[in-house]
């Protein structure tokens, strides 16, 4: 057992940067790839828990840092402006 976990980091981080990615999808489309992003997320990180490979903590742990790495990203890329303000 590690914390956090791999599984859950990984899992936040990329489909946390397909929930920033969807912004250019429309409105419909937009909501089915977040949803579908958020569930992937809370789907790994409990298939660690439940298969006993981590603590609930390390899972959580590992989803805040995942999403703290996608947020950077998305920031550092400039997702986090409003359009008319992008370069």
């Amino acid at each position: 057992m590690g914390f956090p976990s791999g599984h859950a980091t990984a899992a936040a981080a990329f489909f946390g940067a397909v929930f920033y990615l969807a912004e250019s999808l429309r409105p419909s489309a937009r909501r089915l790839v977040r949803v579908a992003a958020l569930v992937i997320i809370v789907l790994v990180a409990a298939a660690r828990v439940m298969l006993r490979a981590h603590w609930p903590s390390d899972a959580l742990a590992g989803i805040a840092l995942g999403l703290a790495l996608a947020s950077g990203a998305a920031l550092a890329a400039g997702l986090g402006t409003p359009p008319e303000t992008r370069p």
